[in-house]
């Protein structure tokens, strides 16, 4: 694979761009837990989602760029990396707060939306202190998280997603070869990536809504 064709596999499924991918799926795929808004407030839904998951911890960093906080927008030392995935943490535990069922936004009555952000939350969590002692991918974490989502929410979907549950599989093989080729991470901190995302999906939907 090319340099150039591996870093924009990379910057399409940059593992702050997979939820905002993950949450298109849940509330287009689930018209019938959305039926108290009509199509125009789904967009802004997602909209609001995208600011706070995306926009604004984008911004953060890069304040934190400019004030010379870090020393790239892509820092390759991982212990630099510390303080823009405590402001990325803040600004997802608000999304949670916000979007969970019965929250703050009362997006649906549908459980999903909130669910795939807490798992997000605590593959975020444990990616914490890995950061200081492993070399692991944080894109394989977001593709592990986009596959378990998709195996939770297949039997409550409208529609078949078994299509898109293809197309991220070849996706997720697609980013490991992209960072393979781009000599970024072993074989061992992509499959830790992928566990990791795939097991903060699967402990969101399946333990932590059991309570």
């Amino acid at each position: 694979m090319s340099e150039t064709l591996a870093k924009i596999i990379t910057y399409l499924f940059h593992p702050l761009l997979v939820p905002v991918y993950m949450a298109f799926v849940i509330i287009y795929g689930h018209p019938q837990f959305f039926t108290d808004t009509s199509q125009i407030h789904n967009e802004v839904r997602l909209m609001y989602f995208t600011a706070i998951m995306l926009v604004f911890p984008l911004v953060s960093i890069l304040l934190m760029w400019r004030l010379e906080i870090l020393s790239s927008l892509e820092p390759a030392d991982n212990k630099e990396k510390f303080i823009p995935l405590i402001a990325v943490g803040t600004f997802w535990l608000w999304a949670y707060y916000m979007f969970k069922e019965d929250g703050l936004y009362l997006t649906s009555s549908y459980f999903a939306l909130g669910n795939m952000i807490l798992g997000c939350i605590i593959a975020l969590f444990i990616m914490f202190p890995l950061n200081f002692t492993s070399n692991t991918s944080w894109h394989m974490v977001g593709a592990g998280g986009f596959i378990s989502m998709l195996l939770n929410i297949l039997r409550t979907s409208q529609y078949n997603l078994t299509i898109i549950l293809l197309l991220v599989i070849i996706a997720t093989g697609l980013v490991a070869s992209a960072q393979l080729s781009l000599k970024q991470y072993n074989k061992n901190g992509l499959m830790a990536g992928f566990l990791i995302g795939f097991f903060g999906q699967f402990l969101a939907f399946q333990i932590w809504d059991k309570f």
